[in-house]
C-alpha cells in the first residue's frame, strides 16, 4: 500500500513474513494507478499524462500520451497490461515497451531514444497479456496463442493454442524459470466458483 501522506511504499514479503517499506522519490501531482513487473504506474491528476517509476532504482519514464480513443474516458489514461526490456537500468536508453491500453485494444510500443510516440504493433487478434521474458516479447491473446516479438519488434513465431479454446482470461507467470501460461475457467454450480488451469509453454 502507498501512505500519501510521507510518500512512502509498504509490501509485505512472502520470505520473510515481514512488512517493508521504501520511500519514493517525490512525484508532484502524480497518483500511483497500478504496476506491472516492478514499475509503478503513474497518473498526472491535473494533465492526465501518465509515466512509470521504479521504486527500487528511481528511474522515472514519462510516456508519450495514449492516442485518444484509446483513453478509458474523456479524461483518463489506461494501461491494462504492459511490459518493458529493462526492469531496473539508470539510463532507460532504447528501453522498449509494449502496452496494451485497455482491454480488448491493440497492441501499443515506444522505442526511446528513437520514437516520440506509440507505434501500432500489432492488431490482429484480441490480446490479453505481454510480458519481457529471455529477451523477447511474448503476448497473448484471448484464444491463448502465443506471439513472439524479437528485440526489432518483429513478430517471429505464433505458438498455441495452449489449452482449452473455452478458458477464460488467460495470463502469463514465471514458474521455476519457465515461462507459463494461466487460464481460468468459469464452472456454474450452486456455488459459482473459478477453475484455474496451468499450461507450460513448448517453445522447442
Amino acid at each position: 500500500r502507498q501512505d500519501d501522506d510521507i510518500n512512502r511504499l509498504f509490501f509485505y514479503s512472502l520470505s520473510s513474513a515481514r512488512v517493508h517499506s521504501i520511500q519514493l522519490p517525490v512525484t508532484s501531482d502524480e497518483k500511483i494507478i497500478g504496476s506491472f513487473d516492478g514499475w509503478l504506474v503513474l497518473e498526472n491528476i491535473f494533465c492526465w499524462t501518465m509515466s512509470i517509476l521504479n521504486p527500487l532504482t528511481g528511474v522515472h519514464i514519462h510516456l508519450p500520451m495514449l492516442p485518444r480513443y484509446l483513453w478509458k474516458n474523456k479524461n483518463c489514461q489506461s494501461l491494462w497490461r504492459m511490459a518493458t526490456s529493462s526492469n531496473s537500468s539508470k539510463s532507460y536508453n532504447n528501453c522498449i515497451i509494449i502496452v496494451i491500453p485497455i482491454q480488448f485494444s491493440p497492441l501499443l510500443s515506444i522505442r526511446f531514444g528513437e520514437d516520440d510516440n506509440w507505434t501500432k504493433l500489432d492488431d490482429k487478434s484480441i490480446y490479453t497479456d505481454v510480458i519481457y521474458f529471455k529477451e523477447r516479447f511474448y503476448v497473448l491473446d484471448r484464444y491463448a496463442r502465443v506471439s513472439i516479438f524479437d528485440s526489432y519488434l518483429k513478430k517471429v513465431i505464433v505458438i498455441g493454442p495452449q489449452g482449452d479454446l473455452r478458458h477464460g482470461p488467460n495470463c502469463f507467470a514465471e514458474l521455476s524459470g519457465e515461462l507459463v501460461v494461466f487460464t481460468s475457467k468459469y464452472i456454474r454450480s450452486s456455488i459459482n466458483i473459478f477453475q484455474y488451469h496451468l499450461n507450460k509453454i513448448d517453445i522447442s
